[in-house]
């Protein structure tokens, strides 16, 4: 059932490096893909299965050889058909059985966060570590402490590859990609100017297209509530 060819919501700059590092994909998807688009077919970590390059190996060595770092990238991944996909996204506990973590994880810059809007919120020394579900609350001493070590490590080491941001594809309605986690570290590097990061990607069911229109009429009232 889990065959259907779903696309992130946003197109993601990623180092050239990591994604030609990547195995061709056997999948028979990429014959009608473009040349000149590059496409990578999110795997599952879980499952050992590993992401592999759709399309656009050309392409990448072609900008690498015009010493590009970075080069525009489509994610694409096996899930649900839309319409049982907009079914499970209703329910949480449904939907998250649903989710596959991407085998890679990928260099990106800072900015692909901001400018893909996929952050949710603004975390900082203030609000660090307060969560709105009271049963993760921590005590206040142990919330500045963490938030401090985080500070003190990023500006001592710079970003931990080993600590990638999490970016959930589809997470919003099943048509927005959203940060899942990493919210205090984006934070901390925009104050540091740390401008590469570690991402790797996680994938939800996608929704019908209809479901994008609706989202985005939403996220506009909600922009204009946050303004008023």
């Amino acid at each position: 059932m889990k065959n259907y060819l779903a696309y992130a919501s946003e197109i993601y700059p990623l180092k050239i490096k990591d994604v030609l590092n990547l195995a061709d994909s056997q999948n028979n998807d990429s014959s009608a893909l473009p040349a000149e688009k590059v496409v990578i077919l999110l795997g599952n970590a879980d499952a050992n299965q590993p992401d592999t390059l759709l399309c656009g190996r050309e392409r990448l060595n072609r900008l690498q050889t015009e010493g590009q770092t970075y080069a525009d990238v489509c994610l694409a991944y096996h899930t649900l058909p839309p319409l049982a996909g907009f079914f499970a996204n209703m329910i949480k506990p449904i939907k998250r059985r649903y989710y596959a973590t991407s085998a890679n994880t990928y260099h990106t810059p800072l900015s692909t966060i901001t400018r893909n809007r996929l952050n949710r919120g603004i975390r900082n020394a203030q609000n660090a570590y307060q969560w709105s579900n009271k049963k993760w609350a921590i005590p206040e001493e142990e919330r500045v402490k963490r938030y401090q070590e985080l500070y003190n490590s990023l500006k001592q080491n710079g970003y931990d590859d080993a600590s990638p941001m999490l970016v959930l594809l589809n997470r919003a309605w099943g048509v927005k990609d959203q940060l899942l986690q990493g919210h205090h570290r984006l934070s901390i590097c925009q104050e540091l100017g740390i401008e590469e990061i570690a991402v790797n990607f996680w994938t939800a069911p996608k929704s019908p297209r209809f479901i994008a229109a609706l989202y985005k009429i939403y996220a506009k009232c909600k922009n204009a509530d946050l303004k008023s």
